[in-house]
């Protein structure tokens, strides 16, 4: 994946809860090509909260390569950090990201649904159409829970009138809406209200959904209430936190995932122990010695010697095999031996099972 050094050059506030930021590169050229609607993984050094990567949506323009602006919600330990930023702070970008892009081909008439924060990538798609001066019909259903809440309102009102394609419709929950205005109506999305916003025409027409777990569940059921078929929707859902651990596209989740599986293979193995040792306890026998090496991931099976010294005496165990669900682990457990008098062993091949580890790949 590729990285880009850059610095911040602007941050500022649109809502009490969401902030931009701007950043340009330190060596003055303009970032990697990007798609409207693609995102970027972010980390800033200087701050220990914000030395790991998160990720978020790219907000400016992609005709204007020389900077990369972010639409953020303040919240979380490291969302709440960045109002600490400063400008000429050093930023480490990677990317861009994901599949939720904008057509200029396909969308001849593209209908976004956005929700809160889910506003970032439209606003990508809407400055780059305006910035290009494409013909493409853009409908944009903003829903907020209160005005105050709306961000890059005023922004919005200057892109419509430069862009005679582009109409923006505004659903405020708290109610709290200019009188006598077509663009503004109080409540919640409704399949009513889409329908109108297409002049009862959904046919032939792209629709974007982006915003909130919750909100992405209600939108997608009205849509399919209206009989549209999946390959006219494209959607991002947004989640609270670390988001660059679920987003498509970063390769976070999957280092993320190889770790998790480590763990579980060393834990998952130490129960195993554990219980050959009950086991052998419980049927009078010596203690044994066993040595293996696990095969790495991707491997279906393998057979490694496991050599058990036993007594006369004492009756014969059998041994289940091991289970192994991750990564290379070797593992070895020597016990001292008891005084039984000793006797000629036979190495028994056992075969050690170990599924092909497949790391989730994806962003919203």
């Amino acid at each position: 994946m590729s990285r880009t050094r850059a610095i911040v050059s602007d941050i500022r506030p649109l809502t009490p809860s969401i902030l931009e930021l701007t950043l340009r590169r330190t060596d003055g050229k303009s970032f990697p090509f990007f798609q409207a609607g693609q995102y970027a993984t972010l980390s800033f050094p200087a701050y220990d909260r914000l030395k790991s990567e998160r990720s978020f949506s790219i907000a400016g323009s992609a005709a204007y390569p020389t900077e990369l602006q972010f639409g953020i919600r303040v919240g979380g330990d490291y969302t709440s950090t960045l109002r600490y930023l400063q400008r000429g702070d050093r930023a480490v970008i990677g990317g861009p990201f994901g599949q939720f892009t904008f057509d200029t081909q396909r969308d001849q008439s593209a209908v976004f649904i956005a929700g809160g924060i889910g506003i970032t990538p439209f606003m990508s798609m809407i400055r780059t159409a305006t910035d290009t001066k494409l013909t493409n019909e853009l409908i944009l259903i903003y829903s907020v829970r209160s005005l105050s809440d709306a961000a890059y309102l005023d922004e919005l009102q200057a892109l419509e009138k430069r862009n005679p394609n582009l109409r923006v419709i505004y659903v405020v929950s708290d109610g709290n809406i200019p009188k006598k205005s077509n663009s503004y109506f109080a409540g919640r999305v409704s399949s009513e209200l889409i329908a109108a916003a297409v002049q009862q025409n959904p046919w032939g027409r792209s629709f974007f959904m982006c915003g909130p777990s919750a909100f992405m569940t209600f939108t997608s059921k009205l849509l399919k209430e209206m009989g549209l078929p999946l390959g006219m929707i494209r959607s991002e859902r947004f989640a609270v936190g670390s988001s660059a651990l679920i987003e498509r596209g970063s390769p976070i989740p999957k280092f993320t995932f190889a770790a998790w599986g480590v763990a579980t293979a060393v834990l998952l193995t130490m129960i195993v122990r554990v219980e050959q040792v009950k086991r052998a306890t419980a049927l009078g026998s010596a203690p044994t010695t066993t040595s293996a090496t696990l095969p790495s991931a991707g491997t279906t099976a393998v057979t490694a010697p496991l050599v058990s010294t036993t007594p006369v005496v004492t009756p014969s165990v059998t041994t289940t095999p091991i289970v192994n669900t991750a990564t290379p682990v070797n593992t070895s457990t020597t016990t001292p031996q008891n005084t039984a008098p000793a006797v000629t062993t036979t190495p028994t091949p056992v075969t050690q099972y170990v599924p092909t580890y497949q790391p989730r790949t994806h962003a919203s």
